[in-house]
């Protein structure tokens, strides 16, 4: 099954005058300063490379002239004031040293006058469904702040709002020219049953709580060993150890035939047999479906280096003592699955 998606890089607009002065500037419409004008020229030539369906901005006039400058003669520009930095209102244009601390104590409280960052991610949510209806299988550009980025992070890679601003790039100082971002199909999601009904959009899943299903597997190689997955650093739990493949049932999709897309797209394995362990599995907020593959000395692997840095063939036992010593080292999902499920797994291996 083709999966759809809509492919998003997003980049900060230049530095202000605002910035200069160390203000944060808020919803106060400020100019781009001389250097950012020419970090909006720079910007140019270092995505000379990529190519976008369109480029989306935020209407405040920083991120406009930022947009313009460097792809205004390439792409039509969108203005959209859902883009728009958080609104800090009396706090608006403020000394940074000020307004920075208030936005970690923000994040469900409205700063006064103006906005928390759970109403940003709100808007963002919106414009994001809206970008999913209108440029399926596309790949757009957006110039935008702070919040609406922290927003994607909570909203795209599940990231809770402590952890996203954690590990913001201006808190760790690791600009980079555009940071990658993928706004998926509908999941399917279901009653407490696992009885199907009806499909969401990933981020309006995840705002209404609801039940979503997923595929896991599991994959063994003929000496009885299980495929482990390391997440990549630029990717939600970065370098935590995790299943082999897994992901979330998209709309019209089959638990099937989730696990075999889920099994290509993350480590480019085809034309194997899966074998059903266990379904109707229930963890936290999903519906899972376990599945096992096994695959010769001679199977390709191949996988996508922004998603994993590498994998790592465990030996059982190694697995069971490295997940009882440090189990921190391991996502959530994966310590919950293997630990309900480990002997069944292994039973099926041992056939």
């Amino acid at each position: 099954m083709l999966t759809m998606s809509v492919k998003i890089t997003y980049f900060v607009h230049g530095t202000t005058t605002d910035n200069e002065k160390h203000l944060s500037s808020g919803w106060n419409d400020v100019e781009l300063s001389e250097l950012g004008i020419q970090q909006s020229k720079d910007l140019t030539t270092q995505t000379a490379d990529k190519q976008f369906n369109a480029v989306f901005c935020s209407d405040l006039k920083r991120a406009v002239s930022s947009a313009t400058i460097t792809w205004g003669d390439k792409y039509p520009i969108i203005q959209d004031a859902r883009l728009r930095e958080c609104n800090y209102g009396d706090y608006n244009a403020n000394p940074s040293d000020v307004v920075e601390p208030l936005q970690e104590q923000s994040i469900t409280t409205p700063m006064p006058n103006g906005e928390s960052y759970e109403m940003v991610k709100e808007r963002i949510a919106s414009f994001l469904s809206d970008l999913k209806r209108d440029y399926d299988g596309k790949h757009v550009a957006i110039v935008g702040h702070k919040a609406p980025q922290l927003a994607l992070d909570v909203l795209l890679k599940r990231m809770t709002w402590e952890e996203a601003f954690a590990t913001d790039w201006r808190k760790t100082k690791s600009w980079q020219d555009g940071w990658e971002y993928t706004l998926y199909n509908k999941v399917s999601v279901a009653d407490e049953n696992d009885n199907l009904i009806g499909a969401e959009y990933m981020i309006d899943a995840i705002r209404k709580g609801l039940i979503r299903r997923a595929s896991r597997v599991y994959v063994f190689n003929t000496k009885g060993q299980l495929l482990v997955q390391q997440r990549s650093e630029r990717v939600l739990k970065p370098l935590m150890l995790d299943q082999s493949a897994a992901g979330h049932v998209d709309e019209g999709e089959t638990y099937e035939q989730a696990a075999y897309r889920e099994l290509k797209e993350e480590l480019g394995i085809d034309g194997v047999t899966l074998e059903l362990v266990a379904t109707s599995f229930r963890t936290s907020d999903f519906y899972n479906a376990i599945y096992k593959a096994k695959i010769t000395d001679h199977t390709e692997i191949d996988f996508d280096p922004e998603e994993l840095k590498q994998v790592i063939w465990y030996n059982i036992s190694d697995l069971d003592k490295e997940m009882k010593e440090s189990p921190d080292k391991f996502t959530p999902a994966f310590k919950e699955v293997w630990s309900m499920l480990r002997d069944k797994l292994i039973e099926h291996e041992n056939k």
